[in-house]
């Protein structure tokens, strides 16, 4: 499972029982949102949606979570234990 450290805004890799806790990002897509791809080539920090994953790490820092992944849902933050 790919997680964004929400320190670095760097993706991590987990496996199995080393997932850890993570929160979640549930939003609406819109133009210009950060994909897997745009994230890993650099291209994520100019795209529109950045704004979104800067609020979710910001949000998920306060809150003390180290990680977090992003859903295309309603817009809120979910909390949730992976294992």
């Amino acid at each position: 499972m790919r997680l964004l450290d929400i320190l670095g805004f760097e993706l991590r890799e987990f496996f199995d029982e080393g997932i850890p806790f993570y929160a979640i990002l549930s939003h609406r897509w819109e133009q210009e949102e950060v994909t897997f791809q745009a994230l890993l080539n650099g291209k994520g920090l100019t795209m529109k949606g950045w704004s979104k994953v800067v609020g979710c790490c910001a949000q998920a820092a306060k809150d003390a979570w180290k990680y977090a992944v992003r859903t295309s849902l309603p817009y809120h933050l979910h909390y949730f234990n992976a294992q």
